[in-house]
């Protein structure tokens, strides 16, 4: 209980503050009161008028609807699959070199015989200046020989001795090497005597060298080989010496035109009335006669760069 010794001590101004807080406490008491009473009549009035109100918006929406149109469809495209096609790599066989005759023959295209054409402007004379000669390897190896010299002019090296060994072996020159290749120059089949071309021709072009035989050819047919760049193989009798044609009938019973001193060289020029010859590291000319007759003896055969 407070003493009435406490109430004296309060001084004037203290008693002003009190009053002003006792006020302050009144007001916020009223004040709170009247937010109450109106929050309750607010309520009220709202509850009275929602239905009426949510009826008003039903007859809106009601009265005038709004249509939506209808989406157009959209039409996906359709994928079509793309078949993606991967090439196969191109490869490039490297024959593998075998140290001995084939025992069975390489498939050969029989030799080509030209047809006739209109001959082309040649120039009076020329001469292949980049073909390289050599000493022939071993003493029947002429054909392997004229397949390296050829081989080496179009970029690709062979070595002679291997490209010999892995020539067929045959009792008919068409078909593969006849005889031994030490044997004494001069024979002809079956005794030491050498092959023709198409056999050598279908070697060179497993070694990616274009090569390919040919019999019948005319003296402008080499002239258009040499004028265009390309020097050419052929088989002739002796050092490019007149020969004879004989007959051979091989145990088969294929007739075969054979020559003794059968031999290859490279033609690598002409001029209006010889030709220009490479016979090992050799070099000369012969006589448009005197070529005629040797290389004639075996039915103008010959090796050109593919065509």
């Amino acid at each position: 209980m407070v003493s009435k010794e406490f109430f004296s001590k309060i001084t004037a101004s203290q008693w002003i503050v009190l009053g002003i807080l006792v006020f302050a406490n009144v007001a916020l008491v009223i004040a709170l009161a009247f937010i109450a009473l109106s929050r309750l009549q607010f309520d009220s009035i709202w509850t009275q008028h929602l239905p009426q109100s949510e009826n008003v918006v039903v007859q809106v929406i009601t009265a005038s609807p709004t249509r939506t149109p209808p989406l157009a469809a959209t039409r996906k495209p359709t994928l079509i699959p793309t078949s993606t096609h991967t090439p196969p790599p191109i490869i490039t066989v490297t024959p593998t070199l075998v140290f001995e005759p084939l025992n069975t023959p390489i498939p050969l295209t029989p030799s080509r015989t030209p047809t006739s054409a209109a001959t082309p402007t040649l120039p009076p004379q020329a001469r292949l200046w980049n073909v390289v000669g050599f000493p022939q390897a071993l003493p029947l190896s002429c054909e392997a020989h004229i397949a390296v010299v050829l081989a080496s002019h179009y970029g690709v090296a062979i070595n002679e001795i291997e490209f010999f060994k892995r020539l067929p072996v045959s009792d008919n020159p068409e078909a593969g090497f006849v005889g031994d290749v030490y044997g004494s120059w001069g024979q002809i089949p079956p005794d030491a005597y050498g092959i023709h071309a198409e056999p050598v021709a279908a070697l060179m072009r497993q070694y990616n060298v274009p090569a390919t035989a040919w019999k019948g050819l005319t003296l402008d047919d080499l002239r258009s080989e040499i004028a265009a760049g390309r020097p050419v193989g052929i088989w002739v009798t002796g050092h490019t010496a007149p020969g004879e044609s004989l007959e051979y009938i091989t145990p088969a019973g294929d007739k075969v035109i054979v020559a003794r001193y059968e031999h290859t060289v490279v033609v690598i020029g002409y001029t209006h009335d010889s030709f220009l010859i490479l016979d090992g590291d050799d070099t000369y000319y012969r006589s448009i006669e005197q070529f005629t007759k040797s290389w004639g003896a075996l039915g103008n055969m010959a090796i050109l760069r593919g065509r």
